[in-house]
């Protein structure tokens, strides 16, 4: 169970906490600017989210819909994109790449900077409030 397991936690992995509950990066590589904003190592900073996820501390990375969205109207596409950033984003060291792959597999063949533009368009016109980690 989430906080079960605090004493566990070190400085590192109650920053980078706090820091992806408010925001996880929209990036080519989230991990590392994660890392410069926390002034540590790309792989420091995914060590630390796969640690908080073996705790249950992070249950998922997911967007934050605005309530008000109508997904609905979306293209296929854009759908496929809303699904899989909905309920978890992969956890290796470029997520957004491998959605981009996960979406081949459904046939979209869109690249990660078409997933990282959406996405950015999401979150400037407030379809997405956020990236964020769920405990």
């Amino acid at each position: 169970m989430p906080g079960d397991d605090l004493a566990e936690l070190s400085e590192l992995d109650r920053r980078l906490l706090a820091a992806i509950e408010e925001r996880f990066p929209v990036a080519q590589s989230p991990y590392c600017d994660l890392g410069a904003e926390l002034g540590v190592l790309e792989t420091d900073t995914l060590d630390s989210v796969l640690k908080l996820r073996g705790l249950g501390e992070v249950q998922a990375i997911a967007a934050e819909f605005d309530p008000g969205t109508d997904r609905l109207a979306f293209s296929d596409e854009d759908a496929a994109l809303a699904a899989a950033i909905t309920f978890d984003l992969p956890w290796g060291e470029h997520p957004y790449a491998e959605i981009a792959a996960q979406l081949a597999l459904q046939g979209i063949e869109r690249d990660e900077a078409w997933v990282l533009s959406r996405l950015q368009g999401w979150l400037d016109d407030r379809s997405v409030l956020r990236i964020h980690a769920l405990r």
